[in-house]
């Protein structure tokens, strides 16, 4: 499958240095992405990873990619693309044999294509070790496509330099092909690939930070003791037990001038010594002293303010069987079992519908027909394809667009006369009113020797 036609529209993608230049069909891409995606959906979760052969040109600081071959895979370790002996085996002939296929004179291998549906866009160590055995030349590539849902698929380009080296991932310089309709202006110069947008992480979770406990305030026994002891005193008295101002140094102090209140047997100081004159003041309380009969009055007062037995008993008696907390808390669990199961009943519908609205959307590739007789080729599909389509139109060999008539919508058939009816590609695109679908069939009418009216 070739793009060698001198109308057909190019992109192109730049090295993050900006030193190499990959130039690519529009056409041939978007016809890639038809085969990756028609994998991807095939079966669920992941779908069948394909992959292809890559055949060009090199230009000036470059390669230019017009055509592709499908990579036969047998699978034999499940969906994804892993290529086994007699698989590589193949893979050695069709690079070998390419060299005599006639729609790639000219053309010659520059690497290949992998999808990567259940894989990010990195290199597997097999992928690896098969890129440098079967693609060791410098400008060489892999081109890592990976569908995604509801979203444009993204390519990423990985080249061998001069030295050999390349590459293994780069999900940042990933690019998505642009629009469709940039193709319908072929003369115009390459347009700019477009960068994939950036991928959506989820934010880490932190942990809220742990409560500290607070650490009690212990009172020790010495400061209790000594705040309940202590009586309070007058503020005559506490004026007196201020420290004195020092006296002159020629003078000693005088032992029997100290309070009795601050002396300790133990620490009499010799009588030759100078003693300091620094007298801690004693905590007073903060309540005032209580004489014994207000005491007695208070205690009195408490104890008539205390219920009798028989109160306790008739309120007792009168109070409700059961508590009105205990019985709004059980009215408040059955309110929230019963949202929960609102919630999960609405959850589980709306999968459901979302479910049916998907199998109702059409496929997005087309299975086309081709059968040669004497008035022309007559192109075939399944008419439910087009019978209700918003806009169907048939192309071939990369035309303009000619829209079908209700009739052969209805019908799922049309009948064309091609100029040369020995290589007619024909192209079948339809609108619907939530998905685009395309079908693409070749047909190649084969040699007169070979006693066949065509194939197709």
């Amino acid at each position: 499958m070739t793009s060698k036609d001198a109308d057909t529209a190019y992109a192109f993608w730049t090295s993050p240095e900006g030193s190499f230049t990959v130039t690519y069909s529009l056409e041939l891409f978007h016809e890639i992405d038809l085969q990756v995606n028609d994998g991807y959906r095939r079966i669920p979760h992941g779908g069948i990873e394909v992959g292809g052969l890559l055949f060009g040109a090199r230009d000036d600081g470059g390669i230019r990619l017009q055509g592709f071959l499908p990579i036969a895979c047998e699978h034999a370790t499940g969906p994804s693309f892993t290529l086994s002996e007699r698989d590589e085996q193949e893979l050695r002939k069709q690079i070998s044999d390419s060299r005599s296929n006639p729609e790639l004179s000219g053309a010659i291998p520059l690497g290949w294509f992998i999808a990567h549906t259940r894989t990010p866009l990195r290199l597997t160590d097999r992928e690896i070790e098969i890129f440098d055995r079967f693609f060791p030349a410098p400008g060489q590539l892999t081109v890592l496509v990976k569908p995604e849902k509801f979203q444009p698929t993204r390519f990423l380009f990985l080249v061998r330099q001069l030295d050999g080296a390349y590459p293994r991932d780069g999900a940042e310089n990933a690019i998505i092909l642009p629009l469709p309709g940039r193709g319908n202006r072929p003369s115009e110069a390459p347009v700019p690939s477009i960068a994939a947008p950036a991928e959506k992480v989820a934010p880490e979770k932190i942990a809220p930070p742990l409560p500290v406990a607070e650490t009690p305030v212990v009172q020790s026994p010495m400061e209790s003791s000594e705040i309940e002891t202590t009586p309070a005193l007058p503020p005559a008295q506490i004026t007196e037990l201020a420290p004195p101002q020092s006296p002159p140094a020629a003078q000693k102090p005088d032992v029997a001038e100290i309070p009795a209140i601050a002396r300790n047997p133990r620490f009499e100081p010799e009588q030759d010594a100078p003693v300091p004159r620094t007298i801690p003041q004693r905590r007073s309380s903060p309540f005032p002293p209580i004489s014994p009969a207000r005491a007695q009055s208070e205690i009195a007062t408490v104890l008539t303010s205390i219920p009798s037995d028989e109160y306790v008993a008739k309120s007792v008696e009168t109070a409700p069987t059961i508590p009105v907390r205990r019985e709004r808390k059980r009215q408040t669990d059955r309110y929230g079992l019963r949202l929960a199961l609102i919630l999960v009943l609405a959850a589980a519908l709306g999968c459901i519908v979302g479910y049916w609205a998907y199998l109702q959307l059409p496929p997005a590739v087309i299975p086309l027909s081709a059968q040669v007789d004497a008035s022309g080729l007559m192109v075939s599909w399944p008419a439910e394809q087009t019978r209700h389509a918003v806009y169907a139109a048939i192309r071939v060999n990369d035309g303009t667009q000619q829209p079908l008539s209700s009739e052969e919508r209805a019908a799922g058939s049309v009948r064309i006369t091609p100029a040369a009816a020995s290589n007619v590609k024909v192209e079948l695109v339809v609108q619907h009113w939530m998905r685009d679908s395309r079908g693409i069939v070749r047909y190649i009418a084969a040699p007169a020797t070979a006693g066949a009216s065509g194939q197709h």
